[in-house]
């Protein structure tokens, strides 16, 4: 999954988790295989290692001291690059001889602020590759956003939203017909070139992370596309999120989502301008973590639930009104 890293005041670091999962059949080849982290095209020496459900997880002594690869380390630039303040990093002697962990929880997919120095971001979006050592040809990619935490963020739901219903939007993607509502793109555009961060926020399972991406990156209006941003999915299996989606429980997700993002800024900061969704659940989401109802925007035809948010019929609603409801941000650090 895509992570979002804010630096805040003190230049400290924090992250959202970073996922990572095979699916059950590469399982079966690489359970006992580590994982190499590499960012923008360079190995960090940091390590993973999937658990016996797919999942993957950083290397870590008894101590809970992060364990960095003893080849990576072995040239004296590399070692020097990795000096940051704080406790170092251990030097992990053997490969095959790690801590085991029975159940992944969040807290074995997080760094700390010294450890995502390791990694050396850039500003703005950078790629991380997942390699698998005894195999480099196997790998997963994504991205790492690094934002000042004075961001401010618009959160967009992705079925039925994006898209202009929640099941063709899947299927016309597959025959290659686009299924986006008129307006979405030009609209987020509008909102990027402001200063604002686009999120996209799906209950989605992490399994479909690839194809969400794709379609995102496929969707064109008079031969633009929507804005990069974040592609955050459930990290849970299947058929956890098609149980969610079927008792319309899926705020429960977006909630905990938001609410990580949230806990990255400092408390006198708060990230979220506005939140795009088609159903009641998505604005529970979004008021929950404090977003106003008249900039929670639902579509509604028949707007019966008007007194939980703003309902709108199109995004040209919006669009007419931008100046107000989304002036230029000229008082923070824009992240291009």
């Amino acid at each position: 999954m895509d992570v979002i890293v804010i630096q805040g005041p003190d230049e400290e670091l924090n992250s959202t988790a970073f996922h990572l999962k095979f699916g059950r059949f590469k399982l079966g080849l690489y359970r006992e295989k580590k994982i190499d982290l590499i960012v923008n095209g360079t190995r960090t020496g940091i390590l993973m290692k999937l658990s016996n459900s797919g999942k993957g997880y950083f290397l870590r002594d008894s101590n809970k001291q992060l364990l960095i690869s003893k080849s990576f380390v072995s040239a004296p630039e590399t070692l020097n690059s990795l000096s940051v303040p704080g406790k170092l990093p251990k030097i992990f002697d053997n490969p095959d001889k790690d801590i085991p962990v029975n159940e992944v929880t969040n807290d074995d997919m997080t760094l700390n602020s010294d450890e995502i120095k390791l990694l050396n971001l850039n500003m703005g979006v950078n790629i991380i590759h997942y390699s698998v050592r005894t195999n480099e040809q196997v790998l997963l990619s994504a991205k790492i956003y690094l934002w000042d935490y004075r961001s401010k963020m618009i959160i967009s739901d992705i079925d039925g939203t994006v898209t202009k219903s929640d099941i063709l939007g899947h299927l016309y993607y597959i025959i290659g017909k686009d299924w986006k509502r008129e307006g979405v793109v030009g609209l987020y555009k509008k909102m990027r070139k402001r200063g604002y961060q686009i999120i996209y926020l799906s209950a989605r399972p992490l399994d479909q992370i690839d194809y969400t991406r794709g379609y995102l990156a496929w969707a064109e209006q008079d031969g633009e596309h929507l804005p990069d941003g974040p592609t955050i999915l459930s990290p849970n299996g299947l058929f956890t999120s098609f149980k969610r989606e079927i008792l319309s429980t899926s705020h429960t997700f977006k909630t905990q989502a938001l609410e990580e993002i949230m806990r990255l800024i400092p408390e006198d900061e708060y990230p979220f301008i506005a939140g795009f969704g088609n159903k009641k659940s998505d604005a529970i989401a979004y008021t929950q973590v404090g977003m106003p109802k008249d900039k929670v925007f639902i579509f509604e035809k028949n707007k019966k639930n008007e007194e939980f948010f703003s309902a709108i019929r199109n995004f040209d609603e919006i669009i007419e009104d931008l100046d107000v409801k989304f002036p230029e941000i000229d008082d923070y650090i824009l992240i291009s």
